[in-house]
């Protein structure tokens, strides 16, 4: 089921947050995303869109006046096709998306290639000095499905 978040759920969020970046983004200091802990879970505190499946959240995906902040799936669920249904679930609310990706999150990079984003531009990331990809998807009707 996707649906948003509620205040009880963001130790599970926060969880999913960490161990995703953690694992996904090994080329950046671990110490950097505990630093930003806080900040994020005051962040998700106004609300995210999160997957969940018997009782339990699989995944979320935050937008911000269409910009993907963040869309992570637990370790144990991805390739299950949760990432998928959150982004298309976006979609749906929006004629158009951005985000900004790592470049050396070959994997992030290559899915959202496949969802129809296309790599608009390209630059250093200000904080941890890597590469970072600025990327677009743009509903090819121009409509906004809200359900």
């Amino acid at each position: 089921m996707i649906r948003q978040s509620r205040n009880e759920d963001i130790n599970e969020i926060m969880e999913i947050w960490l161990n995703s970046n953690l694992e996904a983004h090994s080329f950046v200091e671990s110490s950097f995303w505990k630093q930003h802990y806080e900040e994020v879970k005051e962040a998700i505190q106004n609300g995210v869109i999160v997957y969940e499946e018997d009782q339990k959240i699989k995944g979320f995906i935050g937008v911000i006046d269409s910009y993907v902040a963040g869309l992570f799936v637990a370790q144990s669920c991805r390739g299950k096709g949760i990432g998928k249904a959150l982004l298309d679930f976006a979609k749906k609310q929006n004629t158009g998306l951005s985000l900004e990706a790592f470049a050396e999150n070959k994997g992030a990079v290559a899915f959202y290639k496949r969802e129809g984003f296309q790599i608009i531009s390209e630059k250093e990331n200000q904080h941890t000095k890597n590469q970072e990809y600025f990327m677009e998807w743009n509903n090819p009707d121009g409509s906004v499905q809200n359900e």
